[in-house]
């Protein structure tokens, strides 16, 4: 007979809390050079927080790596107690004192410490959920604007395949273009949930990325009858 041990585990949702903004843009040459994230403390315990700023960089696929740029951002505070229903301002100034041709794409992270502030214990146990968020945070060019261009494609059984290069100097999310196939004679714009997998996706300044999208139902008939196909990215 196997007997089975059961655990009284309590999750302890009660430390939550919120970043705000979740996307923010300096432009140090129009000197702004400051940004400020407010994390509030919507939980009923207070929080330890740890923030800092890393380096942004992605690959082809869209998966991203980060490290440590400390030596060109100054945090205050880097780490803070906020207490329940508290809102606390968290200031990062850039150091750059350079005008920037190129935008340069970074993260800000609010980490939640895994301190228990709490004065008395309960005699559960507990499984704290430590919550981690990252904003994404840009230093900008004055003048920038980010311009994607397809610069191959392919067609392999019902999927398509395609590169995009961001040729300009600024990142940009693909929501304001679509893919327009041209098979024979005959032009087909593909609606965004046809573009699942693009849409609304972010290209880094003078980055590259790949996308696979299925073929449209009606239109594989379309395609596997003509010898004739173009693939298109245009603006809407």
């Amino acid at each position: 007979m196997i007997k089975y041990l059961l655990f009284l585990l309590t999750i302890t949702n009660s430390f939550a809390f919120k970043l705000s903004p979740m996307t923010l843009s300096l432009t140090p040459e129009s000197g702004e050079r400051s940004a400020v994230f407010s994390i509030i403390n919507d939980g009923v315990n207070p929080i330890a927080i740890q923030a800092s700023v890393s380096k942004r960089e992605m690959d082809e696929t869209g998966k991203e790596k980060n490290s440590d740029v400390e030596e060109k951002f100054m945090i205050f505070p880097d780490q803070l107690i906020v207490k329940p229903g508290e809102k606390r301002a968290i200031k990062v100034s850039s150091l750059e004192v350079n005008a920037i041709n190129v935008e340069e794409a970074y993260r800000f992270v609010a980490e939640q410490l895994p301190i228990d502030l709490k004065e008395k214990k309960d005699e559960k146990t507990n499984i704290k959920i430590l919550l981690k968020y990252r904003a994404a945070f840009y230093l900008s060019p004055k003048k920038g604007k980010g311009v994607p261009s397809l610069i191959s494609y392919s067609l392999n059984k019902n999927k398509l395949k395609l590169t995009i290069k961001n040729t300009g100097n600024k990142h940009i999310l693909l929501r304001d273009h679509f893919i327009q196939l041209t098979i024979g004679k005959e032009k087909y714009d593909l609606n965004e949930n046809e573009m699942q997998g693009l849409f609304g996706e972010n290209v880094l300044a003078g980055n590259i990325r790949v996308f696979n999208i299925k073929i449209p139902k009606r239109l594989i008939k379309n395609i596997n009858e003509s010898k004739e196909i173009v693939v298109s990215l245009l603006n809407k």
